[in-house]
């Protein structure tokens, strides 16, 4: 059970940069409230927007901006 582990994150971080398998970590992260930050490639097939739902970056520079926003 994965819930008390997620409750004691402030974020998801999610540097994803393959489009395939399983979502598990973020749709739980979903369910858990908290933010997520991935790549476009992280939330590919999902019905998610950036800025609404989710942070995506594809670069360093932008994780780090997003984690210190």
């Amino acid at each position: 059970d994965m819930r008390q582990f997620y409750q004691t994150c402030t974020a998801l971080i999610s540097p994803t940069k393959i489009a395939g398998g399983t979502k598990y970590k973020i749709l739980e992260s979903f369910a858990s409230g908290l933010p997520i930050i991935t790549t476009a490639e992280g939330i590919y097939g999902l019905a998610v927007r950036h800025k609404e739902h989710v942070l995506t970056v594809d670069n360093t520079f932008d994780y780090v901006q997003a984690v210190r926003w």
